[in-house]
């Protein structure tokens, strides 16, 4: 038992079901691997290595999101947005 988990379970036990579990910390770790690979995709749209403009004239998310006023300068609320609509994109297949 760890340190932390020792010291949860004796001043606080009514807080032991919401210790971090190790389950939760390879959530945490691919959420954050999903953030950072969103970022690499936003960073190569700004750089231009990349386009969200599909043939028929039709944006991405992305593009979209990049084009609003609301989302400028506001990297980490664009990442939340893409996660959400990947995550949600996943759920109904």
């Amino acid at each position: 038992m760890s340190r932390d988990s020792l010291i949860i379970n004796i001043l606080f036990p009514e807080l032991l079901p919401y210790a971090i579990q190790p389950s939760d910390r390879r959530h945490v770790r691919n959420c954050n691997h999903m953030r950072s690979m969103f970022q690499e995709i936003l960073n190569d749209r700004r750089s231009g290595k990349s386009k969200g403009v599909h043939s028929d004239g039709s944006e991405d998310l992305l593009s979209i999101l990049m084009s609003s006023e609301f989302y400028h300068g506001k990297d980490n609320e664009m990442l939340d947005e893409l996660s959400t609509f990947f995550v949600a994109g996943m759920k109904t297949v």
